[in-house]
């Protein structure tokens, strides 16, 4: 990942037969150079190819970070760090509890009325413990009971 983190999106030229001074032998490591060549150099000649950049891989590995995070860093300290905005950061959260493979939003609106209030009230739940609210749900605001 350390050679797409700095030449993704570009051409690269994997050589047949590295030196130990190669510029990607630096990054990855002379070893893994010798196996990426062995592996990809064809007839003996190398190989140029344009190297992808692989966003949605990144995106995945701080998403995930993300949620894990999640369970002790507030929604404003997570979008802090990593310099989102707080909705983004609740929608990652959001998509990261909803069952696989479904979007999250629609997977509420989907189901019955009080499936939809319990998800929803579960993930209020769980923001507002995030951002510091410890008696969620409120009994009352003003001496009035909710």
């Amino acid at each position: 990942m350390r050679l797409v983190e700095r030449f993704g999106g570009l051409r690269i030229f994997i050589p047949a037969n590295p030196k130990s001074d190669h510029p990607y032998a630096e990054i990855i490591g002379f070893e893994n150079l010798v196996k990426l060549s062995k592996e990809y150099s064809i007839d003996g000649l190398g190989l140029r190819m344009t190297l992808p950049t692989a966003n949605s891989a990144f995106l995945a590995q701080r998403d995930a970070r993300i949620l894990s995070d999640f369970s002790h860093k507030s929604t404003r300290e997570l979008a802090k760090e990593y310099g989102l905005h707080e909705r983004q950061i609740t929608r990652i959260v959001t998509k990261g509890i909803a069952p696989s493979g479904t979007d999250s939003h629609r997977s509420l609106m989907g189901r019955p009325k009080q499936d939809q209030r319990r998800a929803t009230a579960s993930l209020a739940e769980a923001i507002a413990r995030s951002n510091g609210f410890l008696n969620w749900p409120p009994k009352a605001i003003d001496g009035n009971e909710i």
